[in-house]
């Protein structure tokens, strides 16, 4: 089945960063946290930023905790809540950019139910390594979000199926964005950071009048989307 990849790339290093970032003197709300999420700024500046400020504001409600995090990653949200490692002894490895991933669909999905919105779940076809230790587990979670679905119409015109893969859980459940193509090709009028998009439509070799459908187990090869620095205790790598 063919398909085109369009590539969304990284959030320029370039651009400036959010007021929120550049005073050091106030407290932090959830607010804060959200626009630095949005803005593409490096997690773990985040959670420095967030131990290095006293008597942060933060809701830590279950639903807002929901709401963050489909924006920021575990290690941003467990600063927020007061939680970190930092009495065990860890591991620092690097998941190089480009490192290949396989990741298999989770769910059928199919243009004549899928609506926009609705969250497309994928899982590690295989172990990923960096330095020689797992980072990325067989079977982890990976996820995107359909962006467009359209059923199959009259006059033999077949559905569309557009649909993201963004994420996919690390060992320490740090999320790692992710992209079509081993190289970055640079930025682009969408301005959004490390997604990728397969669009499917009625080319190729689809039939005329058909559903565009995704069975189970699909695979869908993928690569990491820059450098990740994975913080892990030695237990995290036990196979």
């Amino acid at each position: 089945m063919k398909f085109r990849i369009l590539v969304l790339s990284l959030f320029t290093l370039t651009a400036p960063l959010p007021a929120v970032a550049q005073d050091k003197k106030r407290a932090l709300t959830n607010d804060d946290i959200r626009e630095l999420c949005e803005k593409q700024i490096d997690p773990d500046f985040i959670v420095a930023m967030i131990l290095a400020t006293e008597k942060n504001a933060f809701d830590l409600s279950p639903d807002v905790a929901i709401e963050l995090s489909g924006k920021c990653e575990n290690s941003v949200l467990k600063a927020m809540a007061g939680v970190g490692d930092s009495g065990k002894d860890e591991v620092g490895v690097t998941l190089r950019d480009g490192t290949d991933i396989t990741v298999l669909l989770r769910k059928p999905i199919s243009s004549a139910s899928a609506r926009i919105n609705d969250r497309v779940e994928f899982e590690a076809k295989e172990d990923v390594l960096a330095d020689g230790m797992v980072v990325i587990k067989k079977r982890a979670l990976a996820w995107g979000k359909v962006i467009l679905a359209r059923r199959k119409k009259s006059f033999g015109r077949s559905g569309k199926l557009d649909f993201t893969i963004e994420y996919v859980e690390a060992v320490n459940g740090q999320n790692v964005r992710l992209r079509t193509t081993q190289e970055s090709r640079g930025a682009n009028s969408y301005g959004a950071a490390g997604v990728v998009t397969l669009l499917f439509g009625p080319f190729g070799a689809f039939v005329k009048g058909k559903n565009v459908k995704f069975e189970v187990d699909h695979e869908f090869p993928i690569f990491i989307d820059g450098d990740r620095k994975i913080n892990l205790n030695d237990e995290s790598f036990k196979q």
